[in-house]
């Protein structure tokens, strides 16, 4: 009896081990890791997505920066907790200058 109690416990096990795996492949997939999609956003849907959960839409469209000094905005907003990795902080960057930049 033993050891069919020692059998169901390495089986339940391997079953939660296979269930946590699959959770945190499934959290690493749906876009709480910066960078984490297959492709990159847009410059537009970064700035929707990321820069607009701290600041308003029209603190960004009302400033002109040149492309230097959109990157070093950008740099200082990560250093404050923006969630964009090396790749998107191009992208977004790109963008600005392009919309926004002098």
């Amino acid at each position: 009896m033993q050891l069919r109690s020692q059998a169901v416990w390495k089986w339940a096990a391997v079953l939660i081990l296979v269930f946590v795996v699959g959770a945190l492949a499934a959290c690493g997939a749906s876009g709480d890791n910066p960078g984490s999609e297959a492709q990159v956003m847009s410059g537009q849907a970064l700035l929707e997505d990321r820069c607009i959960q701290c600041h308003s839409l029209d603190t960004v469209t009302n400033t002109t920066k040149t492309p230097d000094g959109w990157h070093e905005n950008v740099e200082n907003m990560v250093l404050r907790g923006a969630r964009l990795n090396e790749q998107e902080i191009e992208v977004l960057v790109a963008y600005l200058a392009a919309e926004y930049g002098r």
